[in-house]
């Protein structure tokens, strides 16, 4: 029963130190997940914007045109087209929206950043 009580005494410390340090690594990982997210939300932001100007010109490009219609079918075309148009202007809206709001979510790290 000796030696199991000097095991003990001496294992016990050792798997105490283990514990620490299992936990500061979890800490450490997720403190630096964090700012590896924080960092990619720039890029993210970048990549938004660039495809809502895509998106615009592309849209243009559909928009601008000579054709008026001068008959039924190429009316209705129009008309489709308008349609069409339209509903994605609602999808679009809802991913601008998004971009604004990562942008504040941007502009609140950099503020944070710039504090410490």
């Amino acid at each position: 029963m000796v030696c199991l009580s000097d095991a003990v005494q001496e294992i016990q410390p050792r798997l105490d130190e283990l514990i620490r340090q299992w936990k500061e690594l979890e800490e450490t990982t997720a403190a630096k997940g964090e700012k590896l997210f924080d960092a990619n939300r720039h890029i993210l932001y970048e990549q938004s914007c660039d495809d809502i100007d895509g998106w615009i010109n592309e849209i243009e490009s559909q928009i601008i045109t000579d054709d008026v219609g001068h008959d039924l079918t190429t009316v209705n075309l129009l008309v489709q087209k308008q349609n069409v148009c339209t509903v994605s202007f609602f999808y679009v809206f809802c991913f601008v929206n998004s971009a604004v709001k990562a942008l504040s979510a941007l502009q609140l790290v950099w503020i944070c950043l710039q504090i410490y």
